[in-house]
């Protein structure tokens, strides 16, 4: 499988993070993840997946871990939120 291009946006999404959600995985909260540049998610547990952009001007991305899925919004410095608000209830946090 062959990815697009990462613009400079996207580039700020890969890193490590940790899981502060039920919804990616029972056993991933609270677990460590990288988002690698090339679109795949790996997990400290083993867990694997992927990430890609779905809306570039709100920033939301689809993140799919340990057989599970989540549309989530990035944050620059901060991490993801399901809330497009200020005070992002945060799902991944760097």
């Amino acid at each position: 499988m062959k990815f697009a291009e990462m613009d400079s946006n996207q580039a700020q999404v890969v890193g490590t993070y940790r899981v502060h959600s039920y919804e990616l995985g029972e056993g991933e909260n609270g677990k460590l993840i990288k988002l690698l540049p090339d679109g795949r998610i790996e997990s400290e547990t083993g867990s694997t997946g992927s990430w890609s952009l779905f809306d570039q001007g709100s920033k939301t991305y689809v993140i799919q871990l340990a057989g599970k899925r989540g549309t989530l919004i990035f944050w620059p410095a901060v991490g993801f939120s399901k809330e497009a608000t200020g005070n992002p209830d945060l799902e991944l946090i760097r």
